[in-house]
């Protein structure tokens, strides 16, 4: 009889529930987010009124009650509680509901929200105590409210149909630091309004903060450029690298010395393919993973040192300092004395000395050779750089800063510390590209340190506006709440805030520059430079304009006020400019200089290689011969280049004959 009677009340609310595999069903006539509250009344009778809840007579419909909600007069939900539960495999078999897109708990009950019938379902023992029905827009809204920020992805990725609301919930996520999640969300909004000028914007902000707080790991821990441990089912352990392994290069270029090395692997993202150059397993392709989304899914070490090596993998080399100091003297192995050497050379250059110090003094004959021959390399470089080291704190103190970083630069140990000191006193004298990388450097082990977000922040104004704002979102992230850092705060908020609109006037501008507007074009990027007068990239971008439209002279005298603000990363981008325009006016000579010095600027894009060898071509075609060659050489192996490199061998062949 009971079966009877629920199979009876499931029949009569699949009745009611008119197309339940529409996006949004209807429950007798009513529709969550566009029936109101008289509906309701004409429907289902006359209701007893709890505040926003109106409490309807649920007989008729197998339920003990209907609660209706409602927003500013239209149904915000539909509530059945059923007064004989029916299992949950007849009402899934009669709503056709596949699986759950959220699967949630509260005590012993669970809450399952099917889409796109946009059904809750409260489930206890196998059996529905409760239907809801709920305007799916007004279901995300109200999680982000509650700051329910992972439910309200899962139901914009499985039942969001406009892009207003996917750009809603990304930007809720992306101010909580979920990026990747933002980016997938944000993208599905731009496939429904590709058109969108906020959809735009906001994929930019999310691409480059993903970049900012999302570092790419290879799946192993180094000592210099050795494998000292490869952690489970990551890519390097998949492409069978063992311990003992040397890395000599990354992405074609040397990694022998320390600051190259730290600078390579510190330009490593998540998901983007990267050359890895052995000693032994000659080169292999390796996409980088999260390092927070491996760990997350990882049970905690429970030895001190293998809790430190997972600290010193995610960047947070001064907290395993201090853990591994933890632990008396005594009882520290040769292993453990190692580890704690090098997490303190990254904190600090001396503290590190002192490190491998204690640790040389206590090698035995069973010692590794690698290990000791690292300590006493490092140990060495420590040794020999203290003096310039200690000089250039002196320098850096008494305002020298340009004779401070001479002398920084110099010291050929590796340390997080080190990078940092060289990467303010280069930012003092306005040398914010080279600046920028050593902060870069420092943040390979260094990640958690709030103050190099901003002085990240404020070198790349200088250049790159969107990776501006990404370590300008990151700095405010890492320091909410911190009192003593309210003014930096201040000005890093005012520093976002210009670059968020600086960025939506230079994007107006490349919209109009790609339909062939450019004077419309110009007056953009032009409003642009006026909110954010120090970039380079958009000044770069005013020149081009100013190229299109025949301003040769004006270009020429922004590309020579580039120039002498130091070198930056788009030196390149300006020298092929000024080889562009030599070209057209036909001197040859001149372009060819030019593109050679965007080579020397950008050593991996070969294309200047290819407008270089154009050019010589144009004045001793001998020598062009060797430039082709020397375009096909750099190029190979490039997919992208396949066509140019065709022209090439043309080129030599004609040349040749």
């Amino acid at each position: 009889v009971r079966f009877r009677r629920s199979r009876t009340a499931l029949v009569a609310l699949a009745t009611i529930l008119v197309a339940p595999c529409a996006v949004a069903g209807d429950f007798a006539g009513l529709t969550p987010g566009r029936s109101t509250a008289a509906d309701a009344r004409r429907v289902l009778g006359q209701p007893v009124e709890e505040g926003a809840i109106l409490r309807f007579p649920g007989e008729r419909y197998g339920a003990t009650e209907i609660l209706v909600e409602v927003e500013r007069d239209v149904i915000r939900s539909i509530t059945l509680r059923l007064s004989e539960p029916p299992r949950l495999e007849d009402a899934r078999k009669w709503f056709a509901l596949g699986e759950p897109a959220l699967r949630e708990t509260e005590g012993a009950e669970e809450l399952l929200s099917y889409l796109p019938q946009a059904l809750r379902l409260r489930v206890k023992e196998g059996r529905v105590r409760e239907i809801v029905h709920v305007a799916l827009r007004s279901e995300i809204e109200s999680r982000l409210q509650r700051r329910d920020f992972s439910g309200a992805a899962q139901l914009a990725r499985a039942g969001a149909r406009d892009a207003e609301t996917a750009f809603a919930v990304a930007e809720a996520l992306h101010e909580t630091g979920a990026n990747a999640e933002a980016l997938e969300l944000v993208r599905m909004g731009r496939s429904l309004a590709p058109q969108d000028e906020a959809g735009e914007l906001l994929e930019i902000f999310v691409a480059y903060s993903l970049e900012a707080d999302m570092p790419g790991w290879l799946g192993v821990h180094l000592h210099e450029g050795r494998v000292a441990k490869v952690f489970e089912d990551t890519p390097a352990h998949q492409a069978g690298i063992r311990e003992g392994d040397e890395i000599i290069g990354l992405n074609g270029q040397p990694t022998a010395q320390a600051g190259d090395r730290r600078a390579r692997f510190a330009e490593l993202r998540v998901g983007r393919q990267a050359r890895v150059h052995f000693q032994r397993a000659g080169t292999i392709h390796l996409t980088p993973i999260d390092p927070e989304a491996y760990f997350a899914t990882r049970k905690e070490p429970e030895e001190v040192i293998e809790k430190a090596m997972v600290l010193m993998v995610r960047g947070q080399c001064a907290q395993a300092w201090k853990l591994l100091r933890q632990t008396p003297a005594e009882k520290r192995s040769e292993r453990f004395q190692y580890e704690l050497a090098q997490a303190a050379q990254v904190v600090d250059l001396e503290e590190g000395l002192k490190e491998w110090k204690r640790f040389l003094a206590n090698v035995g004959a069973h010692t590794s050779q690698d290990w000791w021959g690292h300590a006493r390399q490092e140990a060495w470089a420590s040794e020999r750089g203290l003096d310039d080291y200690q000089e250039a704190k002196r320098k850096d103190k008494a305002d020298d800063f340009r004779g401070a970083a001479a002398l920084y630069a110099k010291v050929p140990a590796e340390s997080s510390n080190l990078f940092f000191r060289l990467g303010y006193c280069l930012k003092r004298t306005g040398e914010y590209g080279r600046a920028a990388r050593a902060f870069q450097a420092a943040h390979e082990d260094w990640l958690a340190e709030r103050v190099t977000w901003y002085h990240l922040a404020e070198c790349t104004e200088h250049f790159d506006m969107a990776r501006s704002r990404a370590a300008c979102v990151q700095f405010l992230r890492l320091t909410e709440g911190m009192e003593d850092m309210k003014k930096m705060r201040e000005a890093t908020r005012e520093r976002k805030g210009r670059m968020e609109r600086a960025l939506l006037r230079k994007m107006l501008g490349d919209r109009f520059a790609a339909k062939g507007l450019w004077t419309q074009a110009l007056a953009d990027y032009e409003a642009a430079l006026a909110i954010a007068p120090k970039s380079a990239d958009l000044i770069m971008a005013v020149i081009r304009t100013e190229a299109k439209l025949g301003r040769k002279d004006a270009a020429r005298a922004r590309c020579a006020s580039l120039l002498a603000l130091g070198e930056t990363p788009i030196w390149a981008e300006v020298f092929a400019l000024l080889g562009d325009l030599a070209y057209e006016e036909k001197d040859y000579q001149e372009a060819a200089k030019r593109f050679q010095q965007a080579h020397e600027a950008a050593p991996d894009n070969v294309v200047y290689l290819y407008h270089r060898a154009w050019a010589v071509e144009q004045l001793d075609p001998k020598e062009a011969l060797y430039e082709w060659d020397n375009y096909l050489v750099a190029s190979q192996g490039i997919d992208a280049e396949e066509l140019r490199r065709q022209e090439a061998r043309e080129h030599v062949d004609r040349l040749r004959r």
